[in-house]
């Protein structure tokens, strides 16, 4: 089979494309000659692709930027490469480069689908998307006719979890409870605010989920949930009745984005912490797991009760062990660690403990500064399940501190966990 290459046609496509809502030559013309370049390297790097596809805000034409002296990319690059054999751990020489010249503010990465692996994918929010929302920028067009999802209503509910916990985590990583002592940088105010948009769309993407609606688009998750919002999530509605016009602000800026919409970043950290941690009890509430390796039932009764304190022993409760997150949190801790010591027991799933523990991270800030040592302990217990944590960490006097260094052994956890 020949090898794809970067043709007439499809270069002219990956520069004449949209990536943003903005109705401006010029803008998508930049951001095409960047993934323009980033698509030569690939293709430099993996010689059997037969298509490849930009997934993301930009691959939907939907994608974020700054207008300053040049256009900034404010999102991610993601690609995705289906090719005629097997790949793992692959890495695109010049990514790392090109990044910096064209000052891309987060990720850039690329993953690859053996083809004959597509029939057989998850229903996870990544393949619905790569499927339904997703850019071709060379290649087979009907390359990823096979993934087998039909519709956002098809993407498996835990899919909810998973998306609020990661942004969640994404909240924690970018705060420390001393910046609400000090002046925040500028910088540090940007990757606040940014963090704490994307947990509030996570809130509302995953309601959607919870009620059929999800769809891959920004725009059209916005319509959907201000209408579900005074019908399917009503009760949500009236557990706060700002969340319908906070999630379409956090829309308008992912779509057109200026940090000046938010004059108080650290007052929209905590709020959008708080989303994340109303939502989960919501969902758990509405979803009620039998167990963590079955699909859940979108019909458990609306009168569960479920609340903050008592989320982490119910969400844990049915937890189970699985074979695969089992092998792959712990080949990542060997990786890690480069010890067999740290191999964990086979006992209940790894990514629900990294869950609850920043759970009770979150739930163990408050917005006047001070700690919660009961809570703080409690993510030291759950994450010491299934890492290494010093004794230093354990006895640090120093709350604030303290919460910095167990944050970190979850983070570390978290990306064992999910890699």
């Amino acid at each position: 089979m020949s090898k794809v290459i970067v043709s007439e046609d499809s270069n002219s496509r990956i520069l004449e494309s949209a990536y943003t809502i903005y109705e401006d030559k010029a803008i998508n013309e930049a951001i095409g000659r960047q993934v323009l370049e980033f698509t030569r390297k690939i293709l430099a790097r993996v010689k059997d692709i037969q298509s490849l596809h930009l997934l993301g805000g930009y691959g939907r034409g939907e994608g974020s930027i700054l207008q300053e002296k040049e256009v900034v990319p404010l999102g991610d690059y993601d690609f995705l490469a289906v090719t005629r054999l097997p790949h793992t751990n692959i890495e695109i020489s010049g990514f790392e480069e090109l990044q910096r010249r064209f000052r891309v503010q987060y990720h850039v990465g690329v993953d690859f689908i053996w083809k004959p692996l597509l029939r057989f994918l998850n229903k996870r929010i990544y393949w619905y998307e790569a499927k339904f929302g997703s850019k071709r920028l060379l290649g087979d067009q009907r390359s990823l006719d096979e993934i087998p999802i039909s519709s956002g209503a098809d993407i498996d509910i835990r899919e909810g979890f998973h998306l609020m916990f990661n942004r969640l985590a994404g909240l924690e990583i970018v705060f420390n409870p001393t910046l609400q002592e000090s002046d925040v940088l500028e910088e540090q105010k940007r990757h606040l605010i940014f963090q704490s948009i994307k947990a509030t769309l996570a809130c509302g993407e995953s309601l959607l989920l919870l009620c059929g609606k999800y769809h891959f688009s920004y725009a059209e998750r916005r319509r959907r949930f201000l209408k579900e919002s005074e019908g399917s999530l009503a009760d949500f509605s009236s557990l706060n009745p700002h969340f319908k016009s906070d999630y379409a602000k956090a829309t308008d800026f992912k779509l057109k984005p200026s940090f000046s919409m938010y004059a108080d970043p650290i007052k929209n950290w905590f709020a959008a912490k708080k989303q994340v941690l109303q939502t989960l009890v919501f969902f758990l509430s509405k979803t009620r797991p039998c167990s963590a390796s079955k699909q859940i039932s979108r019909s458990r009764s609306l009168n569960t009760q479920v609340t903050p304190e008592n989320f982490p022993k119910l969400y844990l409760n049915e937890s189970k062990p699985e074979m695969l997150d089992y092998l792959k949190y712990n080949w990542n801790a060997f990786k890690h660690f480069k010890s067999l010591r740290n191999i964990s027991q086979f006992q209940n799933s790894f990514s629900d403990n990294v869950h609850v523990c920043l759970y009770y991270l979150a739930l163990s800030t408050n917005d006047d500064g001070e700690i919660d040592c009961n809570f703080l302990d409690e993510a030291a217990r759950v994450v010491g399940r299934i890492l290494p944590i010093s004794k230093k960490t354990v006895t640090e006097k120093n709350l604030h501190k303290k919460w910095q260094l167990i944050r970190d052994c979850a983070i570390t956890a978290w990306r064992l966990a999910r890699q």
